[in-house]
């Protein structure tokens, strides 16, 4: 089956925290609806081996503290392979 984000997760304007780890989404992220999301703070796809595509440009995203993209298959850019891990914005 194929897990996606739906798109209509952008109407969630005061979303703090969305952790959809260990979900089973294997699709390609669209990160246009996420980074709609000005009030997040925390951030979580953790093991959804199957999630591919860029990560998110968080400069949309100010409030962010936390993000972790460990054990997906998001990169930095189309020709990246470099893991992701999670980070802690100070």
């Amino acid at each position: 089956m194929n897990e996606t984000i739906p798109s209509t997760i952008r109407k969630l304007f005061n979303l703090k925290e969305l952790n959809l780890s260990n979900n089973n989404l294997s699709s390609i992220i669209s990160t246009r609806e996420i980074e709609d999301l000005s009030a997040l703070e925390y951030f979580n796809l953790r093991n959804n081996h199957k999630l591919y595509g860029k990560v998110l440009n968080i400069t949309y995203l100010s409030n962010v503290k936390l993000y972790n993209y460990n054990e997906t298959s998001l990169c930095y850019s189309e020709n990246d392979v470099t893991p992701i891990e999670v980070h802690i914005l100070e």
